[in-house]
């Protein structure tokens, strides 16, 4: 004979369950990193989507592309694995090989570079 498992009992597994497949789901798409990232980033990024605005997108693609090539190797991949593969902050870092708290300091001084460089290009975001 089994044992009655109560009504409760089989709720809560049941919401474990789906506690557990919600954060493996939400890792699969970031773990919010995303949300995260666009804040970061924040007025830099377009939200125009116009064919109009095609030379102006190819513009600051070769902008960002002139400013990726004159970073140091270590700058180029902290700032690629956080913003462009969306990787935590913590594990871009370890990455690096680099404390999180100097990783901050160096993409918070790369954004400022980057708006500056789109400034003295006449790029407006």
């Amino acid at each position: 004979m089994t044992p009655f498992i109560g009504r409760g009992a089989a709720s809560r597994r049941r919401s474990r369950e789906a506690w557990r497949l919600e954060k493996q789901n939400r890792q699969k798409r970031g773990g919010g990193e995303i949300t995260l990232i666009w804040e970061e980033l924040g007025e830099m990024l377009p939200d125009r989507d116009t064919p109009e605005q095609h030379w102006e997108r190819r513009a600051i693609a070769a902008a960002l592309e002139r400013f990726l090539r004159g970073l140091t190797p270590e700058e180029r991949i902290l700032f690629l694995r956080r913003y462009w593969w969306a990787e935590p902050l913590k594990t871009a870092a370890a990455h690096c090989g680099i404390p999180v708290r100097r990783a901050k300091g160096i993409l918070e001084r790369l954004r400022r570079a980057l708006r500056s460089e789109l400034e003295k290009e006449e790029i407006t975001l």
